[in-house]
């Protein structure tokens, strides 16, 4: 796999990269979001709280919530901060954290006919596998309580991804996330299976769609599209993990965390 990713990183002073040129795409922290906002509609499909499936849109927004948010109606709240922002619910997808939004990870990818952004915020204290509700091939009744703790993947692709290489696309990011968390040593509790990922985890994929790119129709791992994505998502996940961990780790909360067990490694080489 080729090294051809990097980090986005910040201005000093600046929490977010404000501005990814080859997609042409304003990148901001706003009190409660991360916003990023598109020159051009983007084709996108994604498990969003707002906006969930297959359809256009210029923003794409990652809302900070407490950790005890406990509304039944996220869309309707969503939809509020939304049109206090000047921002159409219908022009917008929208995802929700309890992660700190300055430990986003920015990571750029580029390739011939494509570029590709990947921004990612990782908590993991509800860290999940599908082994954790398996035993013996029978469901397992262990009773868990989940706290809050979300990995969001947002990757814009300046590019043309037909509609079936964005799912082929959320299929290598979803690979990439989980080799990300077992290289940070997330392991589930009190099953201490590999995590695979949270219970609560969301993803968004676009593309501009500019005139006269050139499209691309697999996204796999075996496609130097598939490898660059995988690339961002991974070290994404990895360096935003490692700034959750970190953070964890010197809180108080850390005393009361019974879900997660890591390894030290450092997100950023």
């Amino acid at each position: 796999m080729h090294n051809n990713w990097a980090f986005l990183a910040p201005q000093p002073g600046q929490m977010a990269p404000n501005w990814w040129e080859p997609g042409r795409v304003h990148i901001d922290i706003e009190s409660d979001a991360l916003h990023l906002a598109a020159e051009q509609p983007l084709r996108v499909l994604s498990s969003a709280v707002l906006g969930a499936g297959l359809r256009d849109s210029h923003h794409v927004l990652n809302f900070q919530v407490e950790a005890d948010y406990a509304r039944t109606d996220p869309e309707n709240d969503i939809a509020s901060r939304l049109k206090r922002r000047g921002i159409c619910p219908d022009d917008a997808l929208a995802l929700m954290t309890a992660v700190r939004l300055a430990d986003a990870s920015y990571v750029v990818a580029k390739g011939d006919g494509w570029d590709i952004l990947t921004v990612v915020t990782c908590g993991f204290r509800n860290a999940a596998s599908v082994a954790d509700f398996l035993s013996d091939g029978r469901p397992d009744d262990r009773q868990r309580v989940w706290t809050v703790g979300t990995i969001n993947i947002i990757s814009v692709v300046h590019g043309w991804l037909t509609d079936g290489a964005l799912v082929n696309a959320v299929m290598t990011a979803t690979e990439a996330k989980t080799a990300a968390l077992v290289a940070l040593g997330v392991r589930t509790r009190p099953a201490n299976n590999w995590a695979t990922g949270t219970t609560s985890d969301a993803i968004v994929i676009g593309c501009d769609q500019f005139a006269n790119a050139h499209q691309v129709t697999y996204t796999g791992l075996a496609t130097p599209f598939g490898q660059a994505l995988a690339q961002t998502v991974y070290h994404g996940v990895l360096d935003s993990g490692v700034k959750y961990r970190d953070r964890l780790q010197t809180s108080s909360v850390a005393s009361r965390v019974g879900d997660v067990n890591f390894r030290n490694v450092t997100g950023r080489s």
